[in-house]
């Protein structure tokens, strides 16, 4: 009989740790919100903010002030340069102002000479 005590107290003890971690769950609650758009950002002006990935044909300075100027007259939006994923490929901001389209300056982007492809930055996270 001594013998089976201690285990008999180890087994009830571990069954009711077990019970109040079950009992713990059930108040998460059962839907989570919806993530927030992560794509494109509204500030208080109205103005949006879009960060794409683009991918070029050819090389170029694609950080210098220059070659990120040109690009914004090109595609009538303000353009920011963020950083490089690759030799051919970098991560824009673009500040769409209130009333004009994403998509329309996203495909001025895509339409440019040099550009391969431009796509929305999904990994984007707001902070």
């Amino acid at each position: 009989m001594k013998t089976r005590l201690p285990r008999i107290l180890a087994s009830t003890a571990c069954i009711l740790g077990l019970v109040a971690c079950a009992q713990g769950a059930r108040d998460v609650p059962g839907e989570a919100p919806p993530p927030p758009n992560l794509l494109t950002q509204e500030s208080p002006t109205g103005v949006r903010t879009l960060r794409v990935i683009v991918q070029f044909k050819q090389s170029a300075a694609f950080a210098d002030a220059a070659f990120v100027q040109s690009l914004q007259d090109q595609i009538q939006a303000p353009v920011h340069y963020l950083s490089a994923v690759s030799a051919d490929t970098h991560v824009y901001q673009l500040q769409v102002a209130p009333g004009q389209d994403p998509a329309t300056v996203v495909q001025r982007l895509a339409a440019l000479p040099n550009v391969a492809r431009v796509e929305r930055d999904a990994t984007a996270k707001t902070h």
